[in-house]
């Protein structure tokens, strides 16, 4: 029981952290990112969400199960906090999701079909922009040879003003 204690306790800590990261106003600054809407009563229920597993391990674990949630969260919270803000939310709920896809997968093989009303709640994973990459590929290329043509034609009108200026200084 100490090790499901020791890992929902650092699973919850990490996800209060990662919406810590992911919405911190000078975080988001510094990556030039838009700001959050401030709610100060989420920030602050999030840093006791972050921290109260931190005095409940050791009456579930021990003092061993204190320690692995101790080094757990720093270091993967140290790993939040490399990510940019935009990503590390999306990247936690994905891994996430991910994770609980699997279990679910491997639980619907044990259980047969009966799992199939749990799957079709989870969210589906992003899906990838359909389309043409053929077309996508021509139009772009057509695009290209419009803009080459544009900057040639400017070429063509800048020298030709070029050479006239040059002609009216040597004349006079």
């Amino acid at each position: 029981m100490s090790a499901i204690a020791t890992l929902a306790a650092t699973g919850a800590s990490l996800a209060a952290l990662g919406w810590l990261a992911a919405t911190d106003p000078k975080r988001r600054r510094a990556f030039r990112l838009t700001l959050a809407p401030e709610q100060p009563r989420a920030r602050n229920a999030a840093w006791a969400l972050a921290l109260l597993p931190g005095a409940l391990v050791p009456l579930a674990s021990g003092g061993a199960g204190f320690v692995l949630w101790l080094g757990a969260v720093s270091v993967a919270g140290w790993g939040l906090a490399a990510m940019p803000p935009d990503d590390s939310l999306t990247r936690l709920r994905s891994a996430a999701l991910e994770a609980l896809r699997e279990r679910l997968a491997r639980l619907a093989a044990r259980l047969g079909g009966h799992t199939r009303a749990l799957r079709a709640r989870l969210p589906a994973p992003a899906a990838k922009p359909e389309g043409d990459a053929a077309a996508r590929i021509a139009r772009l290329e057509a695009r290209v040879s419009e803009l080459e043509a544009e900057l040639m034609a400017r070429r063509a009108t800048s020298r030709s003003v070029a050479t006239v200026e040059h002609a009216t200084r040597v004349a006079c």
